[in-house]
């Protein structure tokens, strides 16, 4: 499982002047294909704390049910989420995609951030 609070950790002490960090994650409408159901209904790899979960449940041969280990989070955009909304590919000022900082000036006396350790994934 990856935490939003080990995401929300690398801000607040990596980046100078941030006060405060909202993390969420969303996920690819494909995801149900790869983690089926949880608890009777679709699972898209998102549980309900935010947390991304890196387990699936599949059942054997014998029809028992086995945890797999077998997933890598994939940090990118690309894809359309359950309710429709698209995520683009790359880093984009004007559109949702992987990254979305937004600063909030009403909250901010800080308005200026430099991320000097900032590596986009794409």
């Amino acid at each position: 499982m990856i935490p939003i609070s080990d995401i929300i950790a690398i801000f607040e002490n990596e980046v100078p002047g941030i006060d405060s960090v909202k993390v969420n994650f969303v996920a690819s409408a494909e995801n149900v294909n790869i983690y089926g159901e949880r608890d009777g209904k679709p699972f898209n790899g998102i549980d309900e704390f935010g947390d991304i979960i890196l387990t699936r449940t599949i059942t054997d041969h014998n029809g028992q049910y086995i945890t797999v280990r077998d997933i890598l989070p994939l940090v990118r955009g690309g894809f359309i989420d359950e309710n429709g909304t698209e995520y683009k590919s790359g880093i984009k000022t004007n559109a949702v995609c992987a990254y979305n900082l937004v600063i909030d000036t009403k909250r901010s006396t800080n308005q200026q951030i430099t991320l000097t350790k900032y590596t986009p994934l794409t």
